[in-house]
């Protein structure tokens, strides 16, 4: 799995966009465009590229508000403070009434 100078070029052009087309990063790096793809697919052959995604802007996410209810002997700012650090979770309030916590969570 060699990877030299040029490579990693590659790699961060397609990091940034990986829609770009072979043409456009082989005129960057003043390479043809069979040169590029020879490399890219080289790249994804010996696994240092495992796939192509996308990223959705929010619009596309699905979005949910989770009730919580903390045990009366755990501190509810702890757990509320825990629940901010997750991946998805846009907001974490504080309630008083049945439910201790309230989060509004996305996922794509």
């Amino acid at each position: 799995m060699h990877k030299d100078n040029v490579d990693e070029k590659i790699i961060g052009y397609l990091k940034e966009d990986s829609r770009e087309s072979f043409v456009d990063i082989g005129k960057k790096l003043k390479l043809s465009e069979s040169a590029v793809r020879r490399r890219v697919k080289n790249l994804v052959g010996n696994g240092t590229i495992k796939k192509f995604t996308l990223e959705l802007g929010e619009e596309n996410a699905t979005s949910a508000i989770v009730l919580v209810s903390v045990d009366s002997a755990t501190d509810t700012s702890k757990v509320s403070l825990k629940l901010a650090k997750l991946e998805g979770v846009k907001t974490v309030y504080e309630i008083t009434g049945q439910y201790d916590i309230t989060t509004i969570m996305s996922a794509s």
